[in-house]
């Protein structure tokens, strides 16, 4: 018998070894293959065929169906870039990695880029329903009912619309520049309110910190009401633990890997149907009309209210749908505009504490004196004036370009083939797509491409560096000289700079994010003054170096601030 169980166990020993050391040899078969593939197919690239048309190279991998996803789903910055570009060339312009089983054909090449945005057929409808069905508690039917996705993948409807019904809510109330100044002067309405409603601590603050919760409950009251903040005060906190984790989300991170995260989503949902609760029992379910009352405590913004008739409309009954579908508008500005908010200060406020030789040379003597053009007499600020200002304007476009990571995603419901070379280069060079493929074009290569920028802009720093005049056409310490005026711009810039995405899908809440960002900004710089006193880490130690960028996953959009600038704040006289 003892015999018996010693055959036993050692037959069960070498079968485990032999499951081991075959599937070992499996994968790394597997990674061979793809290695010896990616190979082939750069050389076929450098030596090119006779037509010009080339498939872009595969990305090795090791794991069947998953192909490339956990490398790239890894919650670093940018690591997944910085590793693939330290082997691959970068000037390539595209390569093709596998996402769950599925080809994504990955774009950074500004060509490339240009031309993926100008196809108007080309949607990302199964994505949107992917994140509110993923990322923000809708079921799979409610998300496709809230899209109108009637669009089969891999078929091309031509006579679908450009936006559905829904969509279109935001691009009439967040497009138009009527709507869209109303939405920010109530911003600014409830931010000056807080900052005399809130004295100023005597002791230093962590700027940051400070700003976003201005920023966060200004954003907030003008888009949803007064009501959910005042009923649930706390919701800001719940907020920000929800906002940290739903990247994760996105990318189909099981639950038992990280409960804590559907924990605080469940938590913040749950008070956002509350306040539709209270909301609808103070009313009496009255949806003030969004075509005449421009805000009101209840719903807030003229957006909100359309939403919430779209909402009944389409017959989404659960509130749990509508809080999830509120979730993400208020994620999409708050997780965007707050942080870019903060990188904005810190950098004018960094130039104070790291002076250059000359006081004139110095970003925020630049900033605060265009800002002060744009002030009326009772002291608020003319907006259009205030973001067509060149300096400030290149400043938040250069915050952007460095802190961005979005990620443009379409689906192909045909075969593609785009430029990667410029359309005046005698030697034309395209890449060839598959119908059923993924395109994705990450702003972060295209923003952070050495070769490009450098080769555009050989007299400026190279792009790893913040340099806010990087959008002007003159420095603004040159000299006049006839007929060369300091403008901003970012035409040069064309399929390399994308921060807000691109095409007929690009953020709706651009504009309104912009003007609060640099209102706010504005309105800071000139109210108080500033006295830099050192940086502290994400724990509120002190650290010697300038905030880095906190740990977060691909298609962040803005990435958010690991640590802060501690600063002193006197209130300037009137």
């Amino acid at each position: 018998m003892a015999s018996l169980l010693s055959l036993t166990e050692s037959t069960l020993v070498n079968l485990g070894l032999n499951v081991v050391i075959s599937t070992g040899l499996l994968l790394g078969g597997i990674y061979v293959f793809t290695q010896l593939k990616c190979w082939y197919d750069l050389y076929e690239y450098d030596r090119g065929d006779k037509t010009g048309i080339l498939r872009p190279p595969q990305i090795p991998y090791a794991l069947p169906w998953l192909g490339n996803s956990l490398a790239f789903a890894v919650k670093e910055p940018q690591k997944f870039w910085k590793q693939l570009f330290s082997w691959y060339p970068q000037a390539v312009g595209a390569c093709t990695i596998v996402l769950g089983g599925q080809n994504t054909n990955v774009l950074f090449n500004r060509y490339a880029v240009s031309y993926l945005m100008k196809d108007r057929d080309l949607g990302r409808e199964i994505f949107n329903i992917d994140a509110v069905n993923k990322g923000f508690g809708l079921t799979l039917e409610e998300s496709q009912l809230y899209y109108e996705a009637n669009v089969v993948r891999g078929v091309k409807d031509k006579d679908r619309p450009d936006h559905p019904e829904g969509q279109k809510v935001s691009v009439e109330y967040l497009l138009r520049s009527d709507r869209v100044n109303e939405l920010t002067a109530k911003f600014l309405e409830v931010f000056r309110e807080l900052l005399i409603e809130n004295p100023l601590p005597r002791e230093p603050i962590n700027m940051y910190s400070w700003a976003r919760t201005l920023m966060f409950r200004s954003s907030i009251t003008a888009l949803m009401g007064s009501r959910l903040l005042e009923v649930f005060p706390d919701f800001e906190a719940h907020f920000y633990q929800f906002d940290s984790d739903v990247q994760a989300m996105f990318f189909s991170t099981p639950k038992w890997m990280m409960p804590g995260a559907f924990v605080n989503r469940d938590k913040v949902l749950d008070t956002l149907v509350k306040w539709h609760d209270v909301v609808i029992s103070e009313t009496n379910d009255t949806i003030a009309d969004p075509d005449t009352v421009a805000w009101d405590p209840y719903y807030g913004s003229r957006i909100t209210r359309k939403r919430q008739q779209y909402y009944r409309e389409i017959g989404l009954e659960r509130k749990l749908a509508w809080a999830g579908l509120d979730l993400g508008l208020m994620f999409a500005i708050a997780s965007n505009a707050v942080p870019a908010t903060g990188w904005m200060l810190m950098h004018i406020l960094q130039s104070v504490s790291n002076p250059p030789q000359s006081p004139e040379e110095s970003l925020y003597t630049h900033v605060t004196s265009e800002i002060i053009t744009a002030r009326n007499e009772d002291g608020t600020f003319d907006i259009s004036k205030l973001c067509a200002l060149p300096i400030f304007n290149s400043t938040f476009s250069e915050t952007l370009r460095l802190y961005a990571d979005t990620l443009i995603n379409r689906m192909l419901p045909y075969d593609l083939t785009l430029p990667l070379s410029d359309p005046k280069s005698t030697k034309q060079r395209s890449i060839a797509m598959k119908k059923g493929d993924i395109i994705m074009a990450p702003s972060w290569p295209a923003h952070h491409d050495h070769q490009t920028w450098t080769e555009q802009f050989p007299h400026l720093p190279p792009p790893d560096q913040f340099y806010p005049y990087r959008f002007l056409t003159k420095h603004p310490d040159d000299k006049e000289v006839e007929g060369d005026k300091m403008e901003f711009t970012t035409t040069h810039a064309t399929g390399m700079y994308f921060p807000f995405g691109g095409g007929k899908t690009m953020c709706p809440g651009r504009t309104f994010a912009k003007q609060e960002i640099m209102a706010a900004v504005a309105i800071i710089l000139c109210e108080f003054d500033l006295k830099p006193l050192g940086y502290v880490d994400e724990n509120g130690n002190e650290s010697k170096e300038f905030p880095i960028v906190k740990d977060c996953m691909p298609g962040t959009a803005i990435m958010a601030p690991k640590g802060d600038v501690k600063v002193s704040v006197k209130q300037r006289n009137k």
